[in-house]
């Protein structure tokens, strides 16, 4: 005799997996809820939200950061091409920026420029991992958005700051993830930043 075992599945888990099915969000549930009070109790943080993707991770700190339609976004060059996707997506002005060739990041002489042509925010990837050494972000006055998937992972050597770890002005949202670091399908994310850029997150999800 084969025994059968019926699961139990809540109405509210059911509607969360139906409703990412449609708009490729985590929905609402019990267990999301759950996982996310855990989550922040395991890395001692205060505020936690569970996305599906990094477009999402995007396009919610640019909105943190307080960009609207029609707001220009500084990146470099060599940006990722979801970059461009998102900000087109919300309707925002994509503003391009030369490299530094030591490193593959956006030149601070790049960036002060695309602050004074009228740029928002930044959105900084780390192709290398880590800040390069010498550049000094700090002068900026605009957010930055720090793109750090790598920044984890190390062989040997120092560990490398994050640009968010110098931060002084709480400008900088940080943004990671296990995926390229821990393993591919573990789809899972973290952002750092101040307490009321944070705090928008839970409102805006």
């Amino acid at each position: 005799m084969i025994r059968f075992y019926k699961p139990t599945i809540r109405r509210s888990d059911m509607n969360a997996v139906l409703q990412t099915m449609v708009d490729e969000k985590i929905g609402p549930g019990e267990r999301k809820k759950a996982f996310a009070v855990e989550f922040c109790e395991q890395v001692d943080k205060r505020y936690g939200v569970m996305l599906r993707s990094f477009y999402d991770a995007l396009r919610l700190a640019l909105d943190a950061a307080g960009l609207k339609s029609g707001d220009g976004v500084g990146m470099s060059l060599l940006a990722p091409r979801i970059y461009g996707i998102v900000c087109k997506a919300m309707g925002l002005s994509i503003m391009l920026g030369d490299i530094d060739p030591a490193c593959g990041c956006l030149s601070l002489d790049e960036a002060l420029r695309l602050q004074q042509e009228g740029a928002k925010a930044i959105m900084l990837d780390e192709p290398m991992g880590m800040i390069p050494y010498g550049i000094d972000y700090s002068s900026l006055e605009i957010p930055v958005i720090e793109d750090n998937p790598y920044g984890e992972l190390r062989f040997e050597g120092e560990y490398m700051p994050a640009l968010k770890s110098l931060d002084t002005k709480g400008l900088v949202i940080y943004l990671g993830t296990f995926s390229k670091i821990l393993a591919p399908g573990y789809r899972l994310g973290w952002v750092c930043a101040e307490d009321e850029i944070l705090a928008k997150y839970n409102f805006m999800e």
